[in-house]
């Protein structure tokens, strides 16, 4: 994997909203590592084949998601400045807009739905993680669950961007870019397989090459 890159400038204007409350107490080191995490998760999300940077990237993902069946979605940059990521969603919604998009809050270093909470507490009841691809993984198996045994949701909801409210995610796959310079190579798709399986398949630091240790910890998922 390439190393990490990212616009250091905006990375530090959001971890700086995102620490406001603790930013007299915060030093140097702290917003350097937070930093440097975040760009940790840039390369993670460049590497999924499913993040999508810039004006026309993205407007052309949006329009190729408008094709795509519901349940398919993918993360870009976030519009509004105090959000780093969003992720478009396809809903299929007959005699709606069929697409919704919902922004990821970073806080403490964690990401999390920006959502509309039914509760005073309940923002606090929302999942956070360290990575947004972990965080999709999340509400991708917990959809899956929740279509099989037709189960009510646990967390709380979202609003999208307008305003609307949302009772739960409703996500399938990723939509992958297909061109022949971006799509993923057959040696991530390799590490996917993987990973989807790492409850099966024996992975020994002490059996294993350095390198392909390395290479699997690089993308710990399954997306």
């Amino acid at each position: 994997m390439d190393s990490p890159t990212a616009d250091y400038g905006t990375i530090l204007n959001v971890v700086t909203e995102a620490t406001a409350p603790t930013a007299a107490s915060a030093t140097l080191s702290d917003y350097m590592r937070l930093s440097l995490s975040l760009c940790t998760v840039v390369a993670r999300l460049r590497a999924s084949g499913w993040y999508y940077e810039g004006a026309n990237a993205q407007a052309m993902a949006t329009d190729a998601l408008t094709r795509m069946p519901a349940g398919r979605f993918f993360v870009r940059d976030s519009r509004h400045l105090g959000h780093l990521f969003t992720m478009d969603v396809q809903t299929g919604r007959i005699g709606e807009s069929r697409l919704i998009s919902v922004r990821f809050t970073y806080e403490d270093g964690m990401f999390g739905l920006d959502t509309m909470p039914q509760h005073a507490d309940a923002h606090c009841s929302v999942p956070k993680f360290r990575c947004p691809i972990e965080l999709v993984e999340y509400y991708v198996r917990m959809c899956r669950i929740q279509v099989a045994h037709i189960q009510i949701p646990v967390h709380p909801t979202w609003v999208d961007q307008s305003g609307k409210f949302f009772s739960w995610m409703h996500i399938i796959r990723p939509m992958v870019k297909v061109t022949a310079e971006e799509f993923p190579s057959l040696k991530h798709m390799s590490r996917l397989v993987i990973n989807r399986h790492n409850q099966l398949i024996t992975m020994a630091s002490t059996s294993q090459p350095n390198q392909l240790m390395e290479y699997l910890l690089q993308y710990p998922y399954s997306l």
